[in-house]
């Protein structure tokens, strides 16, 4: 029997000289590391088990938690080591500069219509914002828009 696993020892250490092992992938266990840290510039995320870039948005940037960057409405980048705004999606913008992510909605927010600057205003009535485009939202009691262009709402139509 000894023989017997001598040989088969042998011959594993001979297919692996040779290359002849099964698909292999390396992964470094952050345990397992000499001193239990990760590199320069680097962060342990035990879940992956590995270490990380401080600079990417899918691990969180330089947080301590390995969770993704979540802005909403945006692409998210890491400045001086925190998620931050790349780029807004679609017709959002980052108006307020204080919530995370890009919150406003310009194609239908009457208070930033098109431009985080341009808020509407309908005489008497409320405004709407439609496609970017200021719009009568509704008129008042006893009054009317009679044209739908016009940003107004009059008593009478002519």
């Amino acid at each position: 029997m000894s023989g017997f696993v001598a040989r088969r020892g042998w011959l594993a250490l001979a297919a692996l000289a040779l290359g002849l092992t099964a698909a292999c992938q390396a992964v470094v266990d952050v345990d397992s590391l000499g001193n239990g840290k990760c590199g320069p510039g680097t962060k342990p995320c035990p879940g992956l088990g590995q270490c990380v870039p401080l600079d990417k948005p899918e691990t969180g940037c330089a947080d301590t938690s390995c969770a993704p960057c979540a802005l909403p409405h945006a692409v998210a980048t890491c400045t001086d080591g925190a998620c931050a705004i790349d780029s807004c999606i679609g017709d959002y913008d980052d108006c307020d500069q204080n919530s995370p992510g890009c919150e406003t909605d310009l194609a239908h927010d009457p208070g930033h219509c098109g431009d985080c600057l341009h808020a509407c205003h309908v005489d008497n009535g409320f405004p709407g914002c439609s496609g970017r485009l200021c719009t009568v939202g509704g008129c008042d009691t006893g009054y009317t828009d009679c044209n739908g262009t016009v940003n107004a709402c009059v008593s009478t139509c002519s």
